[in-house]
């Protein structure tokens, strides 16, 4: 009897060379030659190589091992072949209907097992004729099913002890549990317990208990060597003041005004604090360095750059009732474009930082239609010329034709940059001139939703 198996469906595989066989017909005493971490529910095939071995006249048997442990190896499967026969037999009741063992391209013997469970974690082992030709470390995990994290007492106050807990379920196997605190690791002052379930995963809950302190973070992670899985959260029980920009990219008109957004949150509104402090708008220059635009020091502006001197503005009492701590720049330039930072200090202390980039732009005027000859008629090729002018940065022109079919491909295009540094569009299309048909210029500007668009028809006059 000849036994076929196909399978289809490629996951995570292994393979290895064949090692020489030994003339005492022994298996040689190896360590695994591959570590393999796989998911629960995953596909895994592992390659035992039969290059350069030769079937011997009664036969050749590869065997499947699996062992865990210091338990006893289970036989999973036997592959016998012959010149007469092939057949495949397998003796593992807990792989019943998962594992399949089949000959690829007369080169390999591949194990598949699909789907994988935690409790197939162990070594599996090829044997060839009795010798070993393969050891594989395989890991099943499963993942946690989420991490949580939570502290007590809620209203704790800045120097009173605060209990951080920390907890996961439903993972396999046991994980690393870490804990960060103001950049350092605290693992060891924490204290972690792990239970197992009935069905095999862990429960994990860790507790670490610290003087609480204003702004500080107390992160959590568990960690999955295997798959290389990471979970990670934290908390924060007593908020410190936080500097945001709502908007990480900002886009202004040429000439006109724009408003940079910057907010300043504090656990407790205190304007008495908030008159203390100090707001600092940077910029990033084109060498990477920073430069002071606009500073306003416990309410008294200073002077800034000459660059943007008498151009920007900031609400000192918006500031200090709201934490608005916006800077609007007037009448922008392209060379105003770049990354700002908003910087917020006590003093000499940094409270916190954040920043925006700024992009300027410049609208396309509304394109224009023409073209050379005077009388015109049907049939007639016809070169039809798009002209804009006064965009940046440098923007596209599309052309749309009867149906609104896409004639872009079909047009010569010219971009030349004028002596203000704006750019100059036109493009070229040449058509034959058919009676109700309808073209379409369409300008746009890769910053600016809006597009402007031009349409010329030929009409039965005059044709």
């Amino acid at each position: 009897m000849q036994l076929l198996i196909l399978v289809l469906l490629p996951h995570a595989i292994v393979t290895a060379d064949s090692a020489n066989v030994s003339s005492t017909g022994q298996a040689p005493l190896k360590k695994p030659s591959h570590s393999v971490g796989l998911i629960e529910g995953q596909k895994f095939e592992a390659n035992c190589s039969l290059s350069g071995i030769t079937a011997p006249p009664e036969g050749l048997l590869i065997a499947w091992n699996w062992k865990v442990g210091n338990e006893y190896p289970v036989r999973l499967a036997n592959h016998f072949s012959d010149n007469t026969q092939e057949t495949v037999t397998y003796s593992a009741s807990q792989f019943r209907g998962r594992l399949w063992v089949h000959i690829e391209n007369s080169s390999s013997c591949v194990l598949t097992i699909n789907p994988v469970s935690i409790s197939d974690s162990g070594e599996y082992q090829c044997l060839i004729n009795g010798n070993q030709e393969l050891l594989l470390d395989v890991h099943v995990d499963r993942p946690f099913r989420n991490i949580e994290i939570s502290y007590e007492p809620k209203n704790v106050t800045e120097g009173e002890e605060v209990t951080v807990t920390c907890t996961a379920d439903g993972g396999f196997p046991q994980p690393d549990v870490q804990w960060v605190s103001e950049g350092q690791k605290v693992t060891r002052e924490a204290k972690t317990t792990v239970n197992r379930s009935r069905d095999g995963s862990f429960n994990v809950r860790s507790v670490l208990r610290k003087d609480a302190k204003v702004g500080v973070r107390y992160s959590c992670s568990i960690w999955d060597r295997f798959t290389e899985k990471l979970l990670l959260e934290f908390v924060e029980p007593i908020p410190g003041p936080k500097v945001k920009t709502p908007l990480k990219e900002v886009t202004g008109i040429l000439g006109k005004n724009v408003v940079l957004k910057c907010r300043l949150s504090l656990p407790h509104n205190n304007s008495d604090i908030m008159k203390e402090l100090s707001i600092i708008w940077l910029v990033h220059d084109t060498t990477g360095t920073e430069k002071i635009i606009h500073e306003v020091i416990q309410g008294d502006k200073t002077l800034s750059s000459a660059k943007y001197f008498q151009r920007t503005k900031n609400f000192w009492n918006t500031f200090v009732s709201q934490g608005i701590a916006d800077l609007e720049i007037q009448a922008v330039t392209i060379e105003d474009m770049g990354n700002y930072i908003c910087r917020i200090k006590k003093g000499t202390e940094l409270i916190g930082e954040n920043f925006v980039e700024l992009k300027v732009t410049s609208p396309y005027s509304k394109p224009v239609i023409t073209y050379v000859r005077r009388d015109i008629h049907q049939h007639q090729v016809l070169h039809l010329l798009c002209l804009t002018q006064g965009g940046f940065p440098i923007g596209d022109i599309q052309w749309l034709g009867p149906g609104q079919k896409d004639l872009t491909d079909q047009s010569e295009s010219h971009i030349k940059e004028t002596s203000d540094g704006m750019y100059k569009m036109m493009s070229d299309l040449k058509i034959v001139v058919e009676v109700d048909d309808t073209y379409t210029c369409v300008v746009s500007n890769p910053w600016l939703e809006n597009k402007e668009t031009e349409v010329i028809a030929f009409v039965n006059k005059n044709m």
